[in-house]
């Protein structure tokens, strides 16, 4: 019911490179092409082919999926609270005689949160909400084995956190949620440390099997996470902004308002600015709550913990990649914690169990409407971009995403509009653009090259291509765009050579089969020409395009033999 507005939403944003524009989602049967699209999040990538294979691309199916995904996780928070209550060192704590109260309400509070409507409604971001389910189910069978000593547990939960690695890179913190379940709760480290630190070794060479995931990513893959960490580096500017990030997804998990996609986040330009003393304050304030109550309030010091170790991942890339610096969905599994430490507060502060369940129903209740409400932003598209627009309107990147909505919906005007006022804001702001901004600016060129294309002015449009790819060398779409007009303007000699450039990048695209193909006929090289086309018809019958195979069988009938091989 509160994702009921979202159910019948349309794809939005990444959802087209992911999964729409995708041509690996068409084939569930070809492993090997999805695993070279998308090797760093391989299971995900199969649950959108699973998707595609039933319903196509109705959004509606992919919406069904992430929703029973988030039931699941709020049903396995409450568990999760269930077996903590049953370890060793809470058997004398105030809250056990309320272990099912608290644990119900912190499943509840995990569901009903509007912050994690990115994560559910936002189907790309399905690899975080599947990512935090193996989560989890890891650390719940982890639990099982250290009080039962039964092997399977221990199987089960290597074997969740092998399906996290496939899922999303959130799942390296594992280990140390492990560690730290294992202090608080299963009798500290310091007798028989050495045993105890043992038994985390294979969760600690799974999260290592990450390294050698992002290691044999293949070029050209959808996500390129291996190109960004590659060609990262320390930022110290980066570094204190997230330490204020910090700051404010506690506000954002405290007092969920203004929500939006994108965040117009300040960069901190030191450590004296007044607001970043503050977030070190307020930072080193809960490491002194959780360090000061880990003997007398395990419960509350483990959630505060877990806010630090489920958060440092996206912290120190964003600290090399120096991009987004702030997602709501990076806030998914760091709800977990949260859940549990609102439902432990109230059942501790309110002495009366009724009194203490109504305040609870009556927090779910308005978390619910919030959740509602935010949910509505999600229905359609352009909905969703006017939404970030009038909330960040001096911000250049929304005005891509906008556009770009509107271009999809064929208001060419609206798009025009709206390109243009993302360059007049980039160009507006003086100073020196970082690489995530020419990355940005170099995809409104490209889109602005597309809609002179669409109005036929092919020179201006040749001219944004070119800035285009000036600005964003790394971006195949340019390229594949200055290729599309070389064609078109009779240039097969420099058609061939980009194409050729652009087969390095995504060798089974069979778009480029289909352009060589063309180039090599107009070059009068025939035989070429039925080898590059014969191999796009391969493709796109194997991706699920039986007319634009048959196309190319047609162009093929017609090529008259080589008189001159």
């Amino acid at each position: 019911m509160l994702y009921y507005p979202a159910l019948n939403g349309e794809f939005v944003s990444d959802d087209y490179p992911y999964i729409v524009d995708n041509l690996a989602v068409r084939d569930v049967t070809d492993l090997v092409g999805l695993w070279r699209a998308f090797t760093t999040r391989f299971l995900v990538m199969v649950s959108f082919a699973l998707n595609y294979h039933v319903g196509r691309l109705n959004p509606f199916g992919y919406h069904v999926v992430n929703v029973i995904i988030h039931a699941l996780n709020a049903w396995l928070v409450m568990l999760l609270t269930r077996l903590t209550f049953r370890m060793p060192a809470l058997k004398d704590n105030p809250l056990s005689t309320r272990a099912e109260s608290v644990a119900f309400y912190a499943g509840l509070i995990f569901l009903c949160h509007p912050i994690q409507t990115q994560a559910v409604a936002y189907i790309t971001q399905r690899a975080t909400s599947l990512a935090t389910l193996f989560y989890i189910l890891s650390l719940l069978c982890y639990g099982q084995a250290r009080i039962t000593s039964r092997p399977g547990f221990w199987i089960c939960s290597w074997i969740a956190m092998l399906s996290g690695v496939f899922c999303k890179e959130m799942i390296v913190t594992l280990p140390a949620a492990a560690l730290a379940y294992e202090y608080f709760f299963i009798g500290g480290l310091r007798k028989d440390w050495r045993a105890r630190l043992k038994m985390l070794v294979p969760y600690v060479a799974l999260s290592g099997l990450v390294l050698v995931i992002f290691l044999v990513e293949q070029p050209g893959s959808v996500l390129g996470l291996k190109g960004q960490l590659g060609s990262g580096r320390f930022d110290g500017r980066y570094f204190l902004t997230e330490v204020n990030v910090l700051r404010t997804y506690l506000r954002l998990l405290f007092v969920p308002v203004h929500q939006i996609h994108h965040y117009a986040y300040p960069m901190a330009k030191s450590f004296f600015d007044p607001a970043t003393v503050v977030s070190f304050l307020l930072l080193a304030g809960v490491g002194w709550m959780a360090a000061h109550f880990r003997r007398r309030e395990r419960l509350i010091s483990f959630t505060l913990t877990w806010f630090f170790i489920t958060t440092a991942v996206e912290f120190w890339v964003v600290c090399f990649v120096r991009r987004g610096v702030l997602y709501e969905h990076w806030l998914y599994l760091p709800m977990v914690g949260f859940a549990l430490f609102l439902s432990c507060i109230l059942h501790r502060l309110i002495p009366r169990l009724s009194v203490a369940k109504s305040m609870l129903i009556l927090m779910a209740l308005a978390l619910s409407l919030l959740t509602i409400r935010r949910n509505h932003v999600w229905q359609t598209e352009v909905g969703f971009w006017e939404d970030v627009v009038r909330k960040a309107a001096d911000t250049p990147l929304v005005y891509l995403g906008s556009g770009t909505a509107y271009h999809r919906r064929g208001q060419l005007g609206q798009a025009f509009f709206h390109y243009q006022r993302g360059l007049d804001l980039f160009y507006k702001k003086k100073k020196q653009l970082r690489d995530v901004d020419r990355m940005y600016l170099g995809s409104l060129y490209n889109n602005l090259g597309l809609l002179y294309e669409q109005r036929g002015l092919r020179e201006q449009a040749l001219r944004a291509y070119q800035q285009a790819y000036k600005q964003d060398p790394y971006n195949p779409n340019p390229l594949r765009n200055l290729t599309n007009i070389c064609l078109a303007t009779g240039r097969y000699q420099q058609a061939l050579f980009l194409l050729n450039q652009e087969r390095k990048l995504r060798p089974h695209d069979p778009e480029i089969y289909y352009g060589l193909g063309l180039a090599s006929l107009g070059l009068g090289h025939k035989d070429k020409a039925k080898v590059f086309l014969t191999r796009a018809e391969n493709l796109y019958r194997q991706y699920g395009y039986a007319d634009r195979a048959q196309k190319m069988r047609t162009i093929l009938t017609r090529i008259p033999a080589e008189d001159n091989p």
